[in-house]
């Protein structure tokens, strides 16, 4: 998601495309933000931290570039609190997946690769209602326990996916075997 930061303005609605707003509805929370001038052709990554410590950092009328954010609640706060230009941003986040209107679709991930979560999830809260009986409910508990995790892994492993860690190949930390430079021909060592 892209969007402009304007001279002047700090505060931008998330949920909501009023007052410049970025109307993102199901957005969920944010991975990364990351910001650049009009003229520039490099993003640069904004800091995404606490108010605390973004208020710490810059004085109430700091002008210049977009370098940490706070995310509260429906709302980007953008610090320095005035930006001195226009300034793209681009927002990457997660977003709360939307239920589907046709329960007989396959086009929902949670029915097509997570159904029993759901069936022992409703199993067990129905269960609960109905008996007045926790104990009752036990059995499912316990399956639907299993499953949430495996879905919760799932979520994790993707997660990890999405992260792209540099890893030196150079420095004292290397191995000296690894170390060695080649020769670029083939028939030399």
């Amino acid at each position: 998601m892209t969007f402009n930061a304007t001279d002047g303005n700090q505060f931008y609605l998330i949920r909501s495309a009023a007052s410049g707003g970025l109307n993102l509805p199901n957005y969920k929370d944010v991975m990364m933000l990351l910001s650049k001038s009009t003229t520039d052709t490099l993003w640069e990554r904004v800091k995404v931290t606490e108010f605390d410590i973004a208020e710490q950092v810059y004085a109430t009328d700091s002008v210049g570039e977009p370098q940490m954010a706070v995310i509260d609640n429906d709302r980007i706060t953008l610090f320095p609190p005035d930006p001195d230009d226009t300034w793209n941003m681009k927002l990457y986040y997660w977003e709360y997946t939307t239920l589907p209107t046709d329960v007989t679709s396959d086009n929902h991930d949670v029915l097509r690769f997570w159904p029993e979560t759901l069936i022992y999830a409703a199993t067990m809260h129905l269960t609960q209602y109905i008996t007045k009986d926790v104990n009752m409910a036990a059995p499912y508990s316990g399956l639907f326990e299993a499953e949430f995790k495996k879905l919760d892994r799932y979520n994790k492993d993707r997660e990890i996916d999405e992260h792209n860690d540099l890893v030196p190949h150079m420095g004292p930390t290397w191995p000296k075997k690894f170390r060695r430079i080649r020769s670029p021909y083939s028939w030399s060592s």
